[in-house]
């Protein structure tokens, strides 16, 4: 037996992958890995019911006593755990601490393996920022968050796990068509066929959390006045299931660039020094020699950059007049 953890990072389309072993939970096990239901909460198809065990255990290993007899009771095959949230969990400053102990709960079970999806960092920090402004909690400009992050305690910690997995720790670079997570699969020591199988699944089916376009965008933080304009009223979740299905795009669109280039290549060669000062080699190796291109202007999102025409697309999509 072996349990494969799979930490994240965020916006590196975990969803969608995890979206996909869920639905061939039943191929999975025949070939003797378990996408286990335990600690999916509330319908989740991530189990972020960890960071439950994680915060639990902060003040008492019996939450970690059960994790294990938790994974021990699961022990017919190898088991796949899926959670982005630990990356975000080892940037709290008990983090590393808490982690440390829930791994070693672990590998008294088993032998862990870690695996981790690294996406340049201001890539990662750009979609962080896309995804805060569609839930209409991004209370200050992309550049100022953007700039506020930081990785040492990430990187520190990523690097530090490296000698205590004992069934080592595994990185993938980020692919923006989605190839990084059959290397996650294969990683995982599953047959051909059933990688094959999730893979065609990942490449046929919607992408979950897809990135959102400039109008897009705009059209869900502006709704309420995009509303008043055509005088009808729009769901904003209506708005976004209509995104993300792809099945309501605008003319003349483009991608959405919340933070110039200046703030992406300050936040670019931060993230580098770090990786270089904590010895994380991996993320090195990945993105020490990327060229960052010249990224054009932040992209306006107020409703008037979606013409009449847009907004009549919109209303009548929905089926709203």
């Amino acid at each position: 037996m072996t349990i494969f953890l799979h930490c994240g990072w965020p916006k590196t389309g975990t969803t969608s992958l995890q979206a996909a072993l869920v639905k061939h939970q039943d191929r999975l096990a025949a070939a003797g890995t378990l996408y286990p239901d335990g600690w999916r909460v509330d319908g989740n198809l991530s189990h972020h019911g960890l960071v439950d065990v994680l915060k639990a255990g902060r003040d008492s290993d019996a939450a970690f006593s059960e994790f294990a007899r938790a994974l021990a009771d699961e022990a017919e095959g190898d088991l796949l755990l899926s959670c982005e949230a630990i990356t975000t969990w080892l940037l709290k400053e008990e983090g590393y601490d808490t982690f440390s102990r829930l791994l070693h709960a672990a590998q008294e079970v088993a032998p862990v393996t870690c695996l981790w999806t690294l996406r340049r960092f201001d890539d990662m920090a750009h979609s962080g920022c896309v995804h805060v402004s569609v839930g209409g909690g991004l209370s200050r400009s992309a550049a100022e968050l953007m700039r506020e992050l930081r990785q040492d305690r990430l990187f520190a910690s990523m690097q530090a796990l490296e000698s205590v997995v004992e069934g080592g720790v595994r990185y993938v670079e980020y692919d923006s068509a989605g190839g990084h997570n059959t290397e996650l699969l294969r990683a995982c020591g599953l047959p051909d066929d059933v990688v094959e199988l999730v893979a065609t699944e990942l490449k046929t089916s919607s992408r979950r959390n897809a990135a959102y376009s400039r109008k897009q965008l705009a059209a869900v933080v502006k709704a309420e006045e995009l509303a008043a304009r055509g005088e009808v009223s729009l769901d904003r979740r209506s708005l976004l299931q209509a995104f993300d299905s792809g099945d309501l795009s605008f003319d003349d669109d483009g991608p959405c660039r919340l933070a110039g280039h200046d703030v992406r290549l300050e936040v670019h060669r931060r993230a580098l020094e770090t990786a270089r000062r904590h010895g994380l080699a991996a993320y090195l190796n990945f993105f020490d020699r990327a060229e960052l291109g010249e990224v054009p202007p932040p992209t306006t999102l107020a409703s008037d950059g979606l013409s009449d025409e847009d907004v009549e697309r919109l209303i009548a999509h929905l089926g709203k007049e």
